[in-house]
């Protein structure tokens, strides 16, 4: 189990550090594309430093 937490670059050059619902698991390799639904979080603080905070509503696989 990755405990560092996920990012994501958005396609506008923003990186996102995703925070996901309570019990949820996610497997993923480097690199991989995905489709996320969220919303910005701005009352989270980042762990990461990478960027905003995204709460993620929903994630599937991208093509």
């Amino acid at each position: 189990m990755e405990s560092q937490p996920l990012v994501l670059d958005d396609d506008d050059g923003t990186t996102w550090e995703l925070l996901f619902p309570a019990g949820w698991s996610v497997e993923t390799e480097p690199g991989a594309r995905v489709t996320v639904a969220g919303d910005p979080a701005p009352d989270v603080a980042t762990t990461s430093g990478a960027g905003p905070v995204l709460r993620v509503r929903s994630l599937s696989r991208g093509d």
